[in-house]
Formats: C-alpha cells, sequence, structure tokens
C-alpha cells in the first residue's frame, strides 16, 4: 500500500475513535457507490453526519482540511443523496471535515462541524 494510502487509513481511524468520543454511533466507514465514496457516516441525536476525513504528515502543502475543494463537497452530498435514497432514510444531515495532521506521530485533529447543512 502507498505511504499517502496508510497516511489516509490511520486519518480514518483517529477520525473514527475522535467521534466515538463525541458519543456519536458510527454508521459506515468508507462507504462507496459507484464512484462516490463516504468516508464516515455518523448519527447522534436527530441528525446523519457525513464526514469527510483528510490527513497529512506535514504541513508543506497546507493544512489538510484546506484540500477540500467545493468539488469534494458536492461529490460528498450526491454520495449522501445515494446512501439515504437506497437506506430510505428521511433525517436531518449534515456534512464535517475532520483534518488530522500527524506530527511526530502525534495526531492533530481538527472537526468543522456544520460545512454545509439541510
Amino acid at each position: 500500500m502507498a505511504q499517502h494510502n496508510e497516511t489516509g487509513k490511520i486519518g480514518e481511524l483517529i477520525a473514527v475513535a475522535h467521534l466515538q468520543k463525541l458519543n456519536m454511533i458510527i454508521i459506515e466507514v468508507n462507504w462507496r457507490y459507484k464512484n462516490f465514496e463516504i468516508d464516515i457516516i455518523a448519527a447522534k441525536k436527530n441528525y446523519l453526519h457525513f464526514v469527510e476525513v483528510k490527513t497529512r504528515r506535514c504541513e508543506t502543502y497546507g493544512h489538510p482540511e484546506e484540500k477540500v475543494t467545493t468539488k469534494k463537497i458536492n461529490s460528498l452530498m450526491k454520495a449522501a443523496d445515494e446512501y439515504l435514497e437506497k437506506n430510505n432514510l428521511f433525517k436531518r444531515i449534515q456534512f464535517d471535515i475532520i483534518s488530522v495532521l500527524i506530527k511526530n506521530n502525534e495526531p492533530e485533529i481538527f472537526y468543522i462541524e456544520d460545512v454545509y447543512q439541510f
């Protein structure tokens, strides 16, 4: 597995643990449909959270959250539509970003909630 893929998997594990500490229920990790992917789908209270995780090992090219583009958010929204339709769910949804920066094997987590909400 390529280094960046390993880093991404580690970041997702860190993100899942972080959401669980916030009393969120993890429903799916790496949910895929056609060319869509949602890193984490979690639930808390009456909301489904569709979470994009970005992980980096250094800040040379900026903070991880800066790599979540409008195109990526639009793709995440389309994926969420598919997920809701396939699972026959009608809940309030929220789109979140978890940025994980792993410096000296110590993760820094930056959780951005509600980047777009229905």
